[in-house]
């Protein structure tokens, strides 16, 4: 029998990592970009931008307080005008609850008047912190008081809240009215202000006392804070724009500064996406070698037993072929 061995050479040529440990290169890759990224927040955080940004929106957040306790409020006073809700309310039977009903009303706006108040004076804190001395704080305070201070509506506001507060909230009432409209009945159900009895207050101010004299009977809720939050929301909208004009420059080179961030962290997913791929085909390469130098070996086992048993084969036929030559010469 002719046999042929196999074997196993080496390819002195290859090296699980070409030159390099793709972990250690990731890491090394890695530290360098994280290095540019923390001088690249550094940038940022020592910008003009970034601090007229912070400061903004901080602003922005005691606006969301304020449109949040508007909007808490509107909704409960529409609410009451729904025939189905305030009818409901007005039964004998549910008095307690009506009163609980009052009471959120007092709630509600009493957080909306602090939340507006506090709205205008971060406002004007703000204009302080970065406009004192300066062109703009002559013109913030020009627009304050055509918008805020001249009107009669914002102090008349204040001065509710300081009634609030001295004379226990009794001001709030609910008015219901029944009128005919042809055959049907028209129900009318509101949240009013009782003025006359908001005049009995010796405390107003004098613009105050100016406003409560426009308004006649008992006015409504709801028209009242719909004009107070156009004056305050107009004067908010108008100061975040010119803060957008008056530092275009400076929240351009911000937003730069935060796009080259953004390139540097896409990078270091990128390097781990890519490296982390190249790992993964080094290590499956890796295995296939391992597999196929497990096979060949496995081969060259197989092959060595095969050789092994064929040599017993030849023994054994040799052995038999001697043993019928010996029966040949003695005759047995």
């Amino acid at each position: 029998m002719q046999r042929r061995d196999r074997e196993v050479v080496p390819d002195e040529g290859y090296q699980v990592y070409p030159g390099v440990n793709l972990l250690e290169e990731r890491d090394r890759q890695r530290r360098q970009l994280g290095e540019e990224l923390r001088k690249i927040e550094r940038e940022i955080e020592a910008s003009e931008g970034y601090r007229l940004h912070s400061r903004m929106n901080l602003l922005e957040k005691s606006y969301f307080v304020f449109d949040a306790n508007y909007l808490n409020l509107k909704h409960i006073l529409d609410e009451f005008e729904q025939p189905m809700v305030f009818l409901k309310l007005w039964e004998e039977r549910t008095r307690d609850r009506f009163d609980l009903f009052i009471d959120d009303v007092i709630r509600l706006f009493h957080n909306y008047l602090a939340g507006a108040t506090t709205l205008l004076d971060h406002i004007d804190t703000l204009r302080d912190g970065l406009y004192e001395d300066t062109g703009f704080s002559e013109e913030y305070q020009a627009r304050w008081e055509k918008e805020v201070g001249a009107p009669a509506l914002p102090r008349f506001i204040e001065d509710l809240l300081v009634y609030m507060l001295h004379k226990g909230l009794p001001f709030a009432l609910a008015e219901l009215n029944f009128g005919r409209i042809g055959s049907g009945v028209e129900v009318e159900s509101a949240i009013r202000l009782d003025v006359a009895k908001l005049e009995e207050w010796e405390h107003w101010s004098e613009k105050g006392r100016e406003y409560l004299d426009t308004l006649e009977g008992k006015v409504k809720l709801d028209d009242v804070v719909g004009e107070h939050t156009a004056i305050v929301a107009g004067f908010y909208q108008w100061f975040v724009l010119r803060q957008s004009e008056l530092h275009r420059e400076a929240l351009q080179e911000l937003e730069e500064l935060e796009g080259k961030r953004r390139d540097h962290r896409q990078k270091i997913r990128g390097i781990e996406d890519l490296l982390e791929s190249a790992e993964r085909t080094a290590i499956g390469a890796r295995e296939d070698r391992e597999r196929l130098s497990k096979e060949l070996e496995e081969e060259r086992e197989r092959r060595e037993t095969e050789r092994a048993r064929a040599q017993e084969l030849e023994a054994d036929l040799e052995r038999e072929r001697n043993k019928g030559f010996w029966r040949r010469l003695f005759g047995r």
